[in-house]
C-alpha cells in the first residue's frame, strides 16, 4: 500500500515540473490525468470497474464545474460588491450549496450501481489528498 502511494506521489511530482512548462490547456489535461491515476490506484478499480466508473465520474466533474461558473463570472472582489452584491453573492453560494448536495447525491446512487461503497469513501479520500498534494506542489512552486 505504501508503495504504491509513493510511486503515486513521484508519478504526481513528474507531471507537475513537466505541466509547468506547458500551456494552461495542457496543464489542465496533464493534471486531470494525474488525478485520474492516483484516484484509480488509491481506489483499486478492476478494468472493468473503470470502464464503467470514468465516464460517470467525468459527468460528475462537468456538472460541478458548470455549477461554479456563475460564480467565477462574477469577477469582482468583496472589496469592489456593493453590499446589495455581496448579499446576493451569498445566498446564490447558499443556493449552489444545496445544487451541489443534489448533484453529490444524485451521483452517489450512480456511482453505487458501479462500485462498493468502500470505494466510493476512497474515492473521496484521493479526491481529499489529491487536492492537498497538488496545493503542496503549488506552495513549494
Amino acid at each position: 500500500m505504501k508503495n504504491t502511494i509513493l510511486v503515486s506521489l513521484l508519478f504526481i511530482y513528474v507531471v507537475i515540473a513537466q505541466a509547468q512548462s506547458t500551456n494552461p490547456s495542457q496543464r489542465k489535461e496533464k493534471i486531470e490525468a494525474m488525478r485520474n491515476a492516483y484516484i484509480t490506484s488509491q481506489m483499486n478499480l478492476t478494468p472493468e470497474e473503470a470502464q464503467k466508473f470514468w465516464p460517470v465520474y467525468n459527468e460528475y466533474h462537468t456538472e460541478l464545474d458548470n455549477l461554479e461558473r456563475p460564480l467565477k463570472a462574477i469577477g469582482k472582489t468583496i472589496d469592489q460588491m456593493s453590499e446589495t452584491e455581496a448579499k446576493q453573492f451569498i445566498y446564490k453560494e447558499l443556493e449552489l450549496e444545496n445544487q451541489r448536495y443534489a448533484i453529490n447525491k444524485k451521483f452517489a446512487d450512480k456511482f453505487l450501481l458501479i462500485i462498493s461503497a468502500k470505494k466510493l469513501i476512497k474515492l473521496k479520500q484521493a479526491e481529499r489528498e489529491f487536492k492537498k498534494i497538488m496545493i503542496e506542489q503549488l506552495k513549494t512552486k
